[in-house]
């Protein structure tokens, strides 16, 4: 079965603004974002960030929640947003339950695409522009990470 979108969160069906002013490169900053590898690549960790960033507050256990099924002798994973309106995605199938809880990670986050991009994007712009003693204080509030 294809993957699937099972709820979807209001928010993600609006468009993100487009175009703005180019940085030295040409690249709009969304699609340089885009374009870079995020430090950590795992689809489960990035969507942990961006819920987050987007939320503003730590996610807990019980904000993004994962379940797997298996078919056939494969496994198939819904992963539910309870921090997001209880938005939820399910993913290709995969031969073990965590390649699936990636796979539905991956659906959710090409869903937000852009909105990840730009959430993520500002939050590294940010941390760069931060002096130390502003990074320390937005790491004790939660703001950046280690």
């Amino acid at each position: 079965p294809a993957a699937a979108m099972l709820g979807m969160w209001p928010a993600a069906n609006k468009a993100a603004p487009k175009g703005g002013a180019a940085p030295r490169g040409g690249v709009p900053a969304v699609a340089a974002v885009a374009a870079k590898p995020a430090q950590n690549s795992d689809p489960k960790s990035m969507l942990n960030m961006f819920a987050q960033r987007y939320c503003k507050k730590t996610i807990g256990k019980m904000d993004i929640v994962y379940s797997s099924v298996q078919h056939a002798g494969q496994y198939q994973s819904t992963v539910t947003l309870h921090c997001m309106e209880g938005a939820q995605f399910a993913g290709e199938l995969a031969a073990t339950s965590k390649e699936a809880e990636k796979n539905a990670a991956t659906i959710a986050l090409q869903t937000f695409g852009d909105q990840v991009a730009a959430v993520l994007a500002h939050a590294k712009k940010t941390e760069l522009n931060q002096d130390p003693k502003s990074m320390l204080t937005m790491f004790a509030q939660g703001k950046c990470e280690k």
